[in-house]
């Protein structure tokens, strides 16, 4: 798979290696990461990376060394949304409080736009939005597992 934007071949690979290790924030957005946030690698242990994004301590699976600066990137398909006081114990390391600023429909989905403190995307059924009563406004908390961040180191 190669990736050209603005007429540069930006990165080439095989489909997974460009889905799951986009080279830079364009490619990032053209394989379908909404949010896309700068941020700085606080510890690394374990195969586990601690980032400060916008004040908050987030996890991601990687390894790079403390004091990285590096683009956290998420798909908004893997945010899960929950009442504001109702996330259940899960494997899932990043938990938030976020306020509903958008919803707009897409298709069987609907996009949600979040203030976390930073722009925080999600994409549910329209099932979901309905029975959890979304508004803008609302108060919710979203999750998201670590394997599900992409790290991107930059300067």
């Amino acid at each position: 798979m190669a990736v050209l934007l603005a007429g540069r071949l930006r990165q080439c690979g095989r489909p997974e290696e460009v889905f799951g290790g986009p080279a830079d924030a364009d490619v990032a957005a053209f394989v379908g990461m909404e949010t896309i946030l700068s941020g700085r690698v606080l510890a690394s242990a374990e195969g586990r990376v601690i980032v400060d994004v916008a004040g908050r301590h987030l996890e991601a699976a990687g390894g790079l060394a403390p004091g990285q600066a590096v683009l956290f990137c998420l798909r908004p398909e893997d945010v899960t949304l929950w009442p504001r006081d109702g996330v259940p114990a899960s494997s899932a390391r990043n938990r938030l409080v976020g306020r509903i600023v958008s919803l707009v429909p897409h298709g069987a989905l609907v996009r949600v736009a979040l203030d976390c403190g930073f722009p925080l995307q999600a994409l549910i059924t329209r099932a979901s939005a309905r029975e959890l009563d979304l508004a803008p406004g609302m108060e919710v908390s979203a999750s998201f597992k670590a394997s599900a961040v992409h790290l991107i180191p930059h300067r």
